[in-house]
């Protein structure tokens, strides 16, 4: 099977709107809080930097520090007003999303059987491992122990020579695909799902492992992992 990119991937490649507009919109200095109760901040990321409203943040700007999987709020590393929603205020990123910063902080997820027809499609089999840095525990919308790539050299992104990427077994079974997502980790069937799929193999495939053999309780790690963009 083939590397498989879902629908929202390839918009945001494509250059998605990376701008939130509306009356919804409000912020809180208590927890450094910038929020939309219509759950609007999805496009934004950890790391991102983003231009807001004066009533919102005083210098205009911020630095997305975490984001709530479900795009209700995010935080920041300045401190905001105290803004409550019902006048029309933007929130809009700075910088560019290309695919190394999309999938900084990921998690990559690793499943028994056969790798489902498109990146929409919910996911199928057994979740056999989580890979993050060492193993660690991630909190969707938190960069800590997700995964990164290096910069790109001669068109191919590896994973980040410094990071050891690793996972605990969580079932019994033969590994047959996997799913990259996001730090936001959007599971589940649509088209908003930004993610990427691949086979998983010992050899031939987008993710080739030194055995496909998953044990329960038994530390899994990948050496290698690269995106080639085809000349």
């Amino acid at each position: 099977m083939a590397r498989k990119f879902s629908t929202a991937l390839r918009n945001l490649i494509l250059g998605a709107a990376t701008t939130v507009t509306g009356t919804t919109i409000s912020s809180a200095e208590t927890g450094k809080k910038i929020l939309d109760s219509n759950n609007g901040l999805g496009i934004f990321q950890p790391g991102d930097r983003i231009s807001v409203s004066t009533a919102l943040i005083a210098s205009g700007y911020g630095t997305v520090v975490t984001v709530m999987a479900n795009g209700s709020y995010l935080t920041v590393s300045e401190t905001p007003l105290t803004q409550g929603a019902g006048a029309s205020y933007t929130v809009a990123l700075l910088n560019n999303h290309h695919f190394r910063g999309i999938f900084a902080g990921g998690i990559l997820e690793i499943y028994s059987g056969t790798q489902p027809a498109d990146g929409d499609t919910t996911e199928s089999g057994t979740k056999l491992l989580r890979i993050s840095v060492l193993s660690g525990a991630v909190v969707p919308g938190v960069v800590t122990n997700g995964l990164n790539f290096d910069a790109p050299s001669a068109g191919v992104l590896s994973k980040a020579t410094g990071e050891i990427w690793s996972g605990v077994g969580l079932d019994t079974a033969s590994a047959g695909w996997f799913r990259f997502y996001t730090n936001l980790y959007h599971t589940g069937a649509g088209a908003t799902k930004v993610r990427f799929d691949g086979s998983v193999s010992t050899s031939g495939a987008q993710l080739n492992l030194s055995s496909v053999a998953i044990v329960n309780g038994a530390t899994t790690t990948i050496d290698t992992f690269t995106i080639t963009l085809a000349a």
